[in-house]
């Protein structure tokens, strides 16, 4: 899970400097997902170890629901940024800001795992 998700870190961070080389994006991206290969089967399945049979059919659709609604405010916000950019004959700059922003939504995420991060459980089923 680590390395994917180091991968995917990496990829994107390049993602953000590659400016107008195709072949660096088409690499990056390449890279990128690999990454989140090595890390989403990964996550989900350390999610469902981590909790109560019963509980699982719940926490996935939870799960599900908050990975659907992700995709569709990234793609809006895709969209949005490619849009102000045509606008303005920036396009690449934008591009380049949409890899950023995104950076800055995982190290927002990371932040707030490690400052909330739950208490070690008793439960048979917890992992942490």
């Amino acid at each position: 899970m680590v390395l994917g998700f180091t991968v995917m870190l990496g990829a994107l961070t390049c993602l953000i400097f590659s400016g107008k080389n195709i072949i660096l994006l088409l690499v990056f991206l390449f890279f990128y997902g690999i990454g989140g290969g090595l890390f989403q089967p990964a996550n989900i399945a350390s999610l469902m170890n981590s909790i109560e049979a019963a509980n699982q059919g719940a926490i996935n659709a939870l799960n599900r629901m908050v990975h659907n609604f992700g995709n569709a405010l990234g793609a809006s916000l895709a969209t949005l940024f490619l849009q102000v950019g045509a606008n303005n004959n920036k396009l690449v700059q934008w591009v380049q800001f949409s890899w950023g922003f995104c950076l800055l939504l995982i190290m927002i995420s990371l932040a707030c795992f490690y400052i909330f991060k739950p208490e070690k459980s008793d439960h048979p089923y917890a992992t942490s």
